[in-house]
């Protein structure tokens, strides 16, 4: 079908770390856009355009007011979105959590490699409770 992409087989936890480290990445890359904006480029077109009706004379009004620049908009947006990951992977555990299962991955690895080395360690690796 033209147009549809395969899932990505993924965990909850490692599509956090993926999109933490997207957010990473766009955060830093605006952060150098913005700071080789010039003052004039910050702050710059239309944002809103009001005709004020026709006076005595024959001239209207014209009131306008300019916006934030595009660029700074979308790392504000970034921004936000990385501090709510990283809220949620605080408030889920997830830096641990991925400690101790790579933890638990080295010792397996390293048991299967040499399995005379065997010893008593704790379950998750860490000795995390």
């Amino acid at each position: 079908m033209r147009g549809v992409r395969r899932p990505i087989v993924t965990t909850a936890d490692a599509a956090l770390r993926d999109d933490l480290a997207a957010a990473n990445g766009a955060v830093a890359f605006l952060r150098a856009k913005v700071a080789r904006l010039d003052e004039v480029t910050m702050v710059w077109g239309t944002e809103k355009r009001m005709i004020h009706g026709t006076g005595a004379d024959g001239r209207q009004e014209v009131v306008l007011r300019s916006g934030v620049s595009v660029w700074m908009q979308i790392l504000e947006w970034w921004s936000a979105h990385r501090a709510e990951v990283a809220q949620v992977m605080v408030r889920l555990d997830i830096d641990r959590r991925w400690v101790d299962t790579q933890a638990m991955f080295g010792e397996r690895l390293a048991d299967a490699l040499d399995p005379s080395s065997r010893t008593a360690r704790p379950a998750c690796g860490g000795g995390h409770p």
